[in-house]
């Protein structure tokens, strides 16, 4: 399933930072240095908050019209953004199984520094 929802796209030059806020989907907002990046986090923020609407069971909010949003934040840039609920699953899927293959490789490297250890105080072999 694609989901659409507008997005608000602001620059901050003075803190040298964007923000992009969804405004129908409390909390999800992305914040960045650059454009790029702030994009990219924003997709994901979106990803997820519909990911946890779905997993609860909650209807997903219908989108803010375009161009009330524009009447209403006249300073900000509005676009709509897309995100494929089925390539976040997947995108998802994914950072987990790293994220565990991670936790393993470090739970190894401790485990032989802490059997290191213990071979130079008590001299084992």
């Amino acid at each position: 399933m694609k989901y659409f929802y507008p997005a608000i796209f602001t620059c901050h030059e003075e803190e040298g930072k964007y923000t992009i806020e969804f405004p129908d989907l409390i909390g999800c907002t992305a914040t960045a240095s650059t454009m790029e990046t702030v994009v990219r986090k924003a997709r994901e923020a979106l990803g997820m908050s519909l990911w946890e609407l779905e997993e609860k069971a909650i209807p997903a909010p219908l989108p803010s019209k375009e161009i009330d949003l524009r009447h209403e934040n006249r300073n900000a840039h509005i676009c709509m953004m897309v995100v494929d609920m089925d390539e976040y699953r997947a995108y998802r899927l994914y950072k987990v199984q790293q994220a565990e293959q991670d936790a393993i490789r470090w739970a190894m490297s401790k485990k032989k520094q802490h059997a290191s250890l213990w071979s130079r105080v008590f001299g084992l072999r």
